[in-house]
């Protein structure tokens, strides 16, 4: 199909990608909602995005997955230039494939979900009212403890309404007692 683009036509094949960046070119509206749309060869809309006036700078706009009909918002995380993004953790609304950045964005009332196993190199902490659900994928720390603040994979930090559900944590890595971490820090 053709792409058509203020820089002129570009030809992509079956499961080629292409990424717009509103940074410094005309192609993106990042101040209000616009539209991306594609046309084949023909000029036959073949697809179509809109997003609303409530961009968020930093982050991107995607399919959850690959030619899949659900798009959300992706985390710089998440975010592979002309490639797959990544979608390891979710709140139904934002992907990101760093469970500590997701847990940072997350607010009283969200749900981030596992994906797929992660791994941490720092420790995750969940605020209040934050649920974390695993869907059954372990959850690995993959650092050495190093204070109070960063001594197991999860850190309860919220005063109330934490949730953690259906994961497995291993914060033992490979560092033997008493070095390795605690799984889950309260």
């Amino acid at each position: 199909g053709i792409f058509i683009s203020p820089f002129g036509d570009v030809e992509l094949d079956p499961g080629d990608t292409i990424a717009l960046s509103s940074s410094g070119a005309p192609v993106l509206n990042n101040s209000g909602g616009d539209s991306v749309r594609l046309y084949d060869a023909d000029g036959n809309l073949v697809d179509e995005i809109s997003y609303s006036d409530d961009t968020v700078e930093g982050v991107s706009y995607g399919r959850k997955q690959d030619a899949g009909s659900e798009f959300v918002w992706f985390l710089p995380s998440a975010v592979s230039r002309g490639g797959s993004n990544r979608c390891e953790v979710t709140n139904g609304e934002w992907c990101a494939s760093d469970l500590v950045e997701a847990l940072d964005e997350a607010e009283s009332g969200d749900v981030v979900e596992l994906l797929s196993d992660v791994s941490v190199s720092q420790q995750a902490n969940l605020g209040s009212g934050v649920t974390l659900d695993g869907n059954g994928y372990t959850l690995s720390a993959s650092f050495p403890k190093n204070g109070n603040s960063n001594n197991s994979a999860i850190g309860i930090v919220g005063e109330n309404g934490v949730e953690i559900n259906d994961l497995v944590v291993d914060g033992t890595g490979t560092l033997p007692w008493p070095d390795h971490l605690h799984g889950i820090n309260i």
